[in-house]
């Protein structure tokens, strides 16, 4: 049985790998990432990305 199935909120996930069991079906999948601010140091992820790349270089 091959259908699409369009779930709510998971628009733009990859399915990785799906897994049929006794009475359920898993769904791997994988989201894009979306810009947001760490609760602790007020930074953007691209911010926090470049500030750990220096850091390994030194």
């Amino acid at each position: 049985m091959n259908r699409n199935l369009f779930l709510p909120g998971l628009k733009d996930v990859k399915i990785n790998k799906v897994e049929i069991c006794e009475h359920s079906i898993h769904l791997y999948v994988e989201m894009p990432v979306k810009p947001h601010r760490c609760l602790r140091w007020f930074l953007n992820n691209k911010e926090i990305t470049k500030l750990l790349k220096k850091s390994e270089i030194k």
